[in-house]
């Protein structure tokens, strides 16, 4: 029995992203946030490892980043090192600022070109592709050039990520209204757990549903301070199956066919933990 719910998960995998996948997911995902340090890279991270553990060539990369490395390491380590750090960013700054303020005019701007270069050029060989933003949404990178036009530019679909705590309907809002201006619609949100939630963590996501109700927010809880370790995250990842299926299944599904076979791609790793849990207690 458990080796047939394997196949089962096998076949309904397989038929999913060959006949829909594939098609779908050649949109760069991009994943932005609120402001800075609320959890784009674990988020990147998580949703590579859980995309390649399933034989989809997933990459992340950051075009942009600035003070430290820590990020962009991370991530070449979550691609196993298919790509070198100098491609995961093409745009260093050594001090951490703002791109637009830490290089000048024209640096900035043949920067703003590298990236969007970047993007095009590793979307055409990766099966999914995911951009990490820098900081939040208006984050100057050249004169008349931010974050979302990043976006628009390389008709990337938005993912939003943000901190639950006090201030982030806010943060969200404000967000979501920008990226609805410049692209057409509100990505999908994702709320991170913090280490000690305040009084506000238990009502934000139900606020922020009924203010935008086209889209279900996701949340992640508190990984704890080794969540940029790779080894951490391998970890927790495998624990977090069934979020981070939702959320891809939130960006990447345009087709209402598509959203069943995912249903039942998720349907299946249940049945695949009941007929283990059968084999140990009554075939082995």
């Amino acid at each position: 029995m458990f080796w047939w719910s394997i196949f089962i998960q096998y076949k309904i995998w397989i038929s999913c992203w060959t006949t829909f996948g594939r098609i779908v997911t050649r949109v760069p995902l991009f994943i932005t946030g609120t402001g800075t340090g609320v959890g784009k890279t674990t988020l990147a991270a998580l949703i590579t490892l859980h995309l390649r553990r399933r034989g989809i060539r997933a990459l992340a990369i950051k075009p942009y980043c600035s003070g430290s490395r820590h990020d962009t390491e991370l991530l070449a380590a979550v691609n196993d090192h298919e790509l070198s750090v100098e491609v995961v960013t093409p745009v260093f700054c050594h001090e951490p600022l703002a791109p637009l303020a830490a290089l000048d005019a024209e640096a900035s701007a043949l920067g703003f070109k590298k990236a969007v270069e970047a993007i095009e050029t590793i979307s055409k060989d990766a099966e999914i592709l995911l951009v990490e933003g820098i900081g939040g949404l208006e984050v100057p990178l050249a004169t008349g050039f931010a974050v979302s036009n990043l976006i628009t530019e390389t008709n990337s679909r938005a993912v939003v990520v943000g901190q639950n705590r006090l201030g982030m309907i806010n943060e969200v809002a404000l967000t979501q209204y920008r990226l609805r201006e410049v692209t057409g619609s509100i990505g999908q949100l994702v709320l991170m757990g913090v280490g000690t939630p305040d009084a506000s963590a238990s009502r934000n996501v139900e606020l922020v549903s009924s203010m935008f109700v086209d889209c279900e927010p996701v949340e992640l809880p508190y990984l704890g301070p080794d969540a940029d370790q790779i080894g951490c995250l391998r970890v927790m990842e495998k624990k977090l199956e069934k979020p981070l299926a939702q959320i891809l299944e939130s960006i990447i599904v345009s087709s209402s066919w598509l959203r069943l076979w995912i249903k039942l791609l998720r349907l299946s790793f249940d049945i695949q933990r009941v007929a283990k849990l059968i084999w140990v207690c009554y075939g082995g």
